[in-house]
């Protein structure tokens, strides 16, 4: 199974079943990124996440010709480089780090078919629980609702339970098992 806390993790879980990489029994996602071509990811404008104020042009513009050329960073501690993350955010050049090839965003290749083949009758995604606060500034949760969509209307066969709770990203941080 994969268990995930991590924005990028569920976009991971989800791209490894999607490319035939993996077959987990069940997916859990926790305020997943799963729409990273919608105005949020694509267009400066004023949006604080968790707080923050935003950052100016020039912390994006920094931190992309930084790591241009370079080799992929694949392992930091929290919260080193949460920073550049949020400024890249804000000013709309997520996509210039995460590039523009359309098999990088799940909803385009669910809804385009751009998927490996699979067993007939075998749902497209395991089971999945989708965690999501409705008022996350961080991740939206617009792209959660897009992609239970999608899948109600094109997989109808994939499982799926959706949590959406009152709150900003990383609401559920104190939750126990109790909480439901």
């Amino acid at each position: 199974m994969f268990a995930n806390s991590s924005v990028s993790g569920g976009y991971l879980a989800l791209q490894s079943v999607l490319s035939g990489f993996t077959s987990p029994k069940a997916i859990i996602t926790l305020y997943p990124m799963i729409d990273m071509q919608s105005a949020h990811y694509t267009e400066p404008y004023q949006k604080p996440i968790v707080g923050v104020s935003n950052y100016p042009r020039e912390a994006a513009d920094s931190f992309i010709s930084a790591t241009a050329g370079n080799s992929a960073i694949t392992e930091a501690d929290p919260p080193t480089r949460l920073d550049s993350a949020i400024a890249v955010v804000q000013n709309g050049r997520f996509l210039d780090l995460l590039g523009h090839e359309p098999e990088l965003f799940v909803l385009e290749r669910i809804e385009a078919g751009f998927l490996p083949p699979r067993e007939t009758g075998k749902p497209l995604l395991p089971p999945l629980f989708l965690l999501h606060g409705e008022n996350d500034t961080a991740v939206p949760v617009d792209g959660t609702r897009k992609l239970v969509n999608i899948l109600q209307r094109s997989h109808p066969d994939t499982k799926f339970h959706v949590a959406i709770r009152p709150g900003d990203h990383g609401f559920d941080f104190p939750a126990t098992t109790q909480d439901g």
